[in-house]
């Protein structure tokens, strides 16, 4: 929060705005979502060396249902080796909910209950327990959103598989 709130200023000043308002919060989304994804990289690359792949992989849409989500964690391994602390995943439900719990443990992506427009995430600081092979159920009934710092990001890997 700490780096946004320094890329909004640095927006204001370059723009030589004394208010922070919405042009300088659209100008910073992308470099600021770009950067989130590097840390994540740093942060969880040692657990999942393909992670940022994996994320790359999710940028479809910025929600999706539980059969959604974990359809194409399943796929994963066919699309690449992934590993997830030194073990191969397979196209299983286990290894889908494994790589779907580092997902939400690094905050790229959360459960919620509610309409579409809800951003109220049940994020892994608060219910880190939450993902979990025995509560597969119980996860069936949650939209998986991927976390809004990331949505402009994720428009912009739109765009690039476009021109791919």
């Amino acid at each position: 929060m700490v780096k946004a709130v320094q890329m909004l200023i640095t927006a204001a000043k370059e723009n030589k705005s004394d208010v922070i308002g919405d042009a300088q919060a659209h100008s910073i989304l992308l470099d600021f979502g770009t950067q989130r994804i590097d840390n994540i990289v740093d942060e969880y690359g040692q657990i999942c060396p393909q992670i940022k792949e994996v994320i790359n992989d999710l940028t479809e849409k910025t929600s999706y249902t539980f059969v959604e989500i974990l359809d194409l964690l399943k796929k994963t391994p066919s699309r690449r080796a992934t590993l997830i602390d030194g073990i191969g995943m397979q196209q299983t439900n286990e290894h889908a909910i494994n790589l779907l719990r580092l997902l939400h443990m690094a905050c790229f992506i959360n459960p919620r209950i509610g309409p579409d427009n809800n951003y109220d995430h049940l994020n892994y600081n608060d219910y880190p327990n939450i993902v979990d092979m025995a509560k597969f159920n119980d996860l069936q009934k949650y939209a998986w959103q991927i976390h809004p710092t990331f949505h402009t990001y994720v428009v912009d890997q739109q765009k690039k598989n476009r021109f791919r």
